[in-house]
């Protein structure tokens, strides 16, 4: 029994508010087991950068006694979140798996629910995920010039600076020279980087050597 309480607008003969009412509106249904139950309710793909993609499954399993062909709602076009293989009719006591891609466009938040239909069943599972931007710093070079100044012929001089990883998320780094130079009589590249590529911990710094 649900209560709906109500006042009339107008007021009575001697010019007060009418006395607050109710009635009762009587509600009912049926409820009946779940056919499709899925291995989780939430799927959290954490942080992944932007433009890069990450792919979890969620398995359902049959625990009724008929055939179930599952079908569901589309998902937000633009959202972050694709399902990549087809659904499947699944059979009492088995478990199909639906594949979930997230691959965030921009940096936010997001977080939508899938919807999941079959025959005699609803089920839902929420998916969680966060775009995030690599992000580092270059620390031990100031005003961002490393000058390596006069070398002898034959000679070389090697400087280091240190690039931290301020992101929340491992970050892979490559250092490549835009501009050749003169190549010399060994026919190497006049700069050496080491390395020049790396992966660098969350909230962690990593030297790097500059050889000329």
């Amino acid at each position: 029994m649900i209560p709906v309480y109500f006042k009339p607008a107008e007021k009575d003969k001697n010019g007060l508010d009418e006395e607050v009412k109710v009635l009762y509106l009587e509600a009912r249904t049926t409820t009946v087991f779940r056919s499709l139950v899925p291995n989780v309710t939430l799927l959290d793909f954490g942080e992944i950068p932007v433009a890069n993609r990450r792919v979890m499954e969620i398995l359902v399993k049959n625990v009724g006694y008929l055939e179930e062909t599952m079908r569901m709602e589309p998902l937000t076009p633009f959202g972050g979140f694709s399902v990549l293989n087809a659904l499947r009719t699944i059979k009492p006591g088995e478990t199909k798996s639906i594949v979930v891609q997230f691959e965030p466009f921009s940096q936010q938040m997001f977080e939508e629910r899938l919807m999941i239909y079959s025959n005699h069943t609803v089920v839902s599972v929420k998916l969680k995920g966060t775009g995030v931007r690599p992000e580092v710093e270059i620390l031990g070079v100031p005003d961002n010039l490393l000058s390596f100044g006069n070398v002898m012929a034959n000679e070389y001089v090697e400087k280091s600076f240190t690039i931290k990883n301020i992101s929340s998320f491992p970050v892979t780094f490559n250092l490549a020279s835009q501009v050749s130079g003169v190549v010399n009589k060994s026919h190497l590249a006049p700069f050496t980087l080491v390395p020049a590529t790396a992966t660098i911990k969350a909230g962690s710094e990593y030297p790097v050597k500059i050889i000329f």
